[in-house]
């Protein structure tokens, strides 16, 4: 099964969109009576693609990291909350919530609103079976 990693890259985008939305709302409140209107052009473009850049890597990063895989593969078997989960991996819960927040961060991961249960988005279930799919394919011919 090839992993639709377009479901990542709209997760990133919508991401990027967001994080846009919120520097846009401060640049707002910050006008200063010496700067005119900003004027939006090819740089913005450049700027975008250096972010998206920086969010993929960031992204990896988060998804490689020991606490961020195991985190990852424990939601793998659906939503869970944070309380179970730390028992389960063996981390204060504290440091599961900021790990989890991590993971929200780059759109791997989803909390409920005013709830202590997270999931995986569906980029975070696409990530997971790529990474699946990768130590398949790198294992011994007859590994299941």
């Amino acid at each position: 099964m090839i992993t639709d990693l377009a479901v990542v890259g709209k997760v990133l985008a919508a991401r990027l969109r967001d994080v846009a939305a919120v520097v846009e709302r401060a640049d707002a409140f910050v006008v200063r009576a010496d700067e005119g209107a900003r004027a939006v052009g090819a740089d913005e473009a450049v700027e975008g693609t250096a972010a998206a850049a920086d969010l993929v890597l960031r992204m990896l990063a988060v998804l490689a990291s020991p606490p961020g895989w195991a985190l990852l593969q424990a939601l793998s078997d659906g939503d869970r909350g944070t309380s179970d989960l730390s028992r389960q991996l063996g981390r204060p819960r504290l440091s599961v919530w900021e790990q989890v927040n991590d993971l929200v961060q780059v759109g791997l991961v989803a909390h409920e609103f005013g709830g202590d249960r997270v999931g995986l988005t569906p980029a975070g279930l696409v990530m997971v079976e790529l990474v699946e799919q990768l130590v398949r394919a790198s294992g011994p011919e007859d590994a299941p």
